[in-house]
């Protein structure tokens, strides 16, 4: 069964199991610790400042859509 992301809080960590934190997802909206970039996500979609759909979220882990470029990393808080 797929994860609903979109509701709850979570932390975003970078790549690798003992990645950095590097934001914060909170009932949808995604904002990074040092305010340079957001997503909005909804379900296992994940969607640029533009409403562009860039990636998916898979197992907490999110990438690219096309060459599975890691973004994120999510954990509830």
């Amino acid at each position: 069964m797929a994860k609903d992301y979109s509701e709850g809080r979570f932390v975003a960590y970078g790549a690798g199991p003992d990645g950095p934190r590097v934001g914060w997802l909170e009932d949808g909206m995604l904002h990074s610790d040092n305010g340079t970039w957001l997503f909005r996500v909804d379900g296992e979609e994940v969607y640029g400042a533009g409403g562009d759909l860039v990636g998916f979220i898979e197992d907490g882990v999110a990438a690219r859509k096309g060459n599975g470029q890691f973004l994120f990393r999510l954990e509830e808080d």
